[in-house]
């Protein structure tokens, strides 16, 4: 019987202690899952000006890639991001670069400076060839979407413009015609890419009725020359942002809000384009101020990400059938794939996804901070005239509107490129309908909003 006892009783401290080490082990793996990502930032060493946002990248392959963004500077690297070159600087706020096949042609646009900047030499040096784009009028070469096929290179532009472009060169980027797009169709657009040398697609808006925005995508068969609206929103405003296609068929696109602006939506397509369904992926972190769902990207039809104007992203790996909040980097308007293993992502840094578990290095979520200021609307609630106050930090694109979030009109303030400074607006209100209404104050890199309440 002692002897039985004694048995029992180790048997119990065997088991007391086995069930301590797997409670442990649960414990210890669960804390050191949260130091662990698929992406991770590699441009640690690398100031990149004195933004907080990288606005494009482009990769010729894995190694090999670039990056610019709104301090107008151009960086390449050739060794997965580990080390940057500056070879490029002073050219304006840089919002697309994109290259030729070969790699040695490159174009970048700009959103301020009236420039265009195309390289021979796979981005070693960079000339400004604005004087080869017979480009006239209000929001001229504001090129905001690159795209090529071959040695062909095509753009877009303008986010908050009246009169949506489309910039094609069929010579390497040595010339230029200018299409402008009918109001019907677009009037401001964002993204661009090719399913097939002749079939392309573009993201945007359109005002119509005066007051009212409508997100769109449009799609051509005859490499951009006619366009057809395939899709068309007005329930959540603002624009259609990033575009991005796995194959012929499967698509997606990121919705930049004006209406529920913490709701994170997206598109999706399984036809080419020929039709797309609006999603919602979350709601962005209750404690963060800003609009601006922008970067969308899938390495498959399983995995994809979508980011923008907000700390962390939402991820999906089980083919958009649910999505989770990831407290992980920050700012995202593009990403890049590779190859079915690799992708690139531009926001507050540069990041890398790869196929291996990777341990992060500062990639915890910053909140963005933005240098331009919107300050609170008096007085709120209002009845007849609404102040409106901001402060521009550098010469940046403004579009100052007011939106009405019930009846989903929208009301344009002020649409001009502003110098750093101070600046007062005020609104006639008298004659709207009572209800919540939200300032959306647009600029190149950031959408600032804040809610206000119309009373009889």
């Amino acid at each position: 019987d002692q002897s039985y006892k004694i048995v029992f009783l180790r048997k119990q401290h065997i088991m007391k202690n086995l069930f301590t080490l797997i409670i442990l082990s649960c414990f210890v793996f669960n804390a050191f899952s949260q130091t662990i990502t698929i992406w991770h930032n590699i441009t640690n060493t690398t100031k990149f000006g004195s933004t907080d946002r990288i606005d494009d990248i482009y990769f010729l392959n894995r190694r090999t890639g670039f990056a610019a963004g709104p301090s107008g500077e151009i960086y390449k690297t050739i060794d997965s991001g580990r080390t940057w070159s500056k070879n490029l600087t002073g050219a304006g706020y840089m919002r697309s670069i994109e290259f030729s096949d070969n790699g040695k042609y490159g174009i970048a646009g700009t959103l301020i400076g009236n420039k265009v900047f195309r390289t021979t030499d796979t981005g070693n040096t960079w000339t400004d060839i604005i004087s080869s784009i017979p480009d006239t009028g209000a929001n001229k070469n504001r090129i905001c979407g690159l795209a090529h096929q071959d040695n062909k290179f095509y753009g877009v532009g303008w986010w908050g413009t009246n009169r949506a472009r489309f910039y094609r060169s069929n010579d390497s980027g040595q010339t230029w015609t200018v299409q402008l797009l009918d109001s019907t169709l677009a009037t401001g657009l964002v993204d661009i890419t090719f399913l097939a040398p002749n079939i392309c697609l573009t993201t945007g808006c359109r005002y119509y009725n005066g007051n009212k925005l409508e997100s769109v995508v449009l799609r051509s068969v005859d490499t951009g020359h006619t366009w057809t609206k395939v899709f068309a929103d007005t329930t959540i405003g603002g624009r259609i942002w990033k575009i991005q296609f796995l194959d012929n068929l499967i698509g997606y696109a990121s919705v930049e809000p004006y209406f529920f602006k913490d709701t994170v939506c997206y598109l999706t397509t399984n036809n080419g384009g020929l039709s797309w369904n609006m999603h919602a992926a979350g709601s962005k972190p209750s404690t963060n101020p800003y609009a601006g769902t922008q970067g969308i990207g899938f390495i498959s039809q399983k995995t994809g990400w979508i980011g923008g104007w907000y700390a962390g992203y939402f991820e999906t790996n089980d083919s958009c059938k649910s999505w989770h909040y990831r407290p992980y980097c920050s700012n995202f308007n593009r990403f890049l794939k590779i190859d079915d293993s690799c992708m690139y992502s531009s926001g507050y840094s540069v990041y890398k996804f790869d196929s291996l578990v990777t341990v992060g290095v500062d990639i915890k979520a910053k909140e963005p901070v933005c240098s331009h200021y919107l300050q609170n609307v008096s007085p709120n609630p209002v009845k007849d005239i609404l102040n409106i106050e901001f402060d521009i930090a550098y010469r940046t694109n403004v579009v100052l509107e007011v939106a009405n979030i019930a009846n989903r009109e929208v009301y344009h303030i002020s649409s001009a490129q502003m110098n750093k400074g101070h600046y007062k607006y005020s609104w006639d209100c008298s004659n709207k309908a009572p209800g919540e209404y939200i300032i959306w104050l647009g600029t190149d890199e950031i959408p600032l909003v804040q809610k206000f309440i119309i009373l009889k």
